[in-house]
């Protein structure tokens, strides 16, 4: 029976870190270039369960017991969301694999969110003022004028060149990068590899790759789960006072 617990419990366990990224992926469902998450189920080491010989024969294995389950880590959907067409200049959409690099205090970082500006210096920066960078490595200066951002990343102000987006390709992006603070990235499987071959949608935004439908019916599913899992903890302690008692009368 108290095997019966435990498995419960780690049901319960795993049930609530799901919950958890079901509902930072609702919480995000209209944050521009943010990316899905989900983990995997798996058994704890299973347990060898085998009958004990009466005399000097050998053992007789009976078969293998489960100790219930756990939640591996947190896994990010990297596959493109949808374009939504904002009219705005310095909106921006990667249309196909790669990210927008930006310069913050932490380091490199990368993201797909697009929702660029100006600030007071003429830079561009993000949502979070952290400078994008521009090909070569360095932070993209612009100022007034009318901006114009071909499908290669290339950038010209009033008709006249004035740089082109860093563009970074990662071959396995789930191996390559983690998610950090702000919804950003950071890189841990080494530099970017690869020529980027998308092209770059001015005045678009890439929305989130989440399904509100499909997400909710996880959430539900994932619930209903939590609660039976709570019925059995109950069931099992029922049984376990009961047993206590017996053996007490006994």
């Amino acid at each position: 029976m108290i095997r019966g617990l435990y498995a419960a419990a780690s049901a319960m366990v795993a049930g609530l870190f799901r919950q958890e990224l079901i509902a930072q992926d609702l919480a995000n469902v209209n944050t521009p270039g943010y990316k899905a998450t989900s983990t995997r189920l798996s058994d704890f080491a299973t347990a060898l369960l085998a009958r004990l010989p009466g005399g000097m024969g050998p053992e007789t294995i009976i078969g293998r017991l489960t100790r219930g389950v756990e939640a591996g880590a947190a896994l990010t959907d990297f596959s493109p969301g949808p374009t939504q067409a904002t009219g705005q200049p310095l909106d921006l959409a990667i249309q196909g694999d790669g990210f927008f690099r930006l310069r913050t205090p932490q380091g490199e970082r990368f993201t797909r969110d697009g929702r660029f500006s100006l600030d007071a210096n003429g830079q561009l920066v993000n949502v979070n003022g952290y400078a994008v960078l521009g090909a070569n490595g360095q932070p993209i200066r612009l100022g007034l004028g009318d901006v114009r951002v071909d499908q290669d990343g290339s950038l010209f102000l009033n008709g006249q060149s004035a740089g082109r987006l860093g563009l970074a390709v990662f071959a396995d992006p789930e191996a390559s990068l983690e998610r950090t603070e702000g919804g950003l990235f950071a890189a841990t499987g080494g530099v970017p590899a690869g020529q980027f071959t998308g092209t770059i949608q001015q005045g678009y935004l890439e929305t989130a790759n989440v399904d509100p439908a499909t997400t909710m019916t996880h959430m539900l599913a994932v619930s209903r789960a939590y609660q039976a899992a709570q019925r059995i903890i109950q069931i099992e302690d029922e049984m376990l006072g009961r047993t206590v008692n017996d053996v007490g009368r006994v």
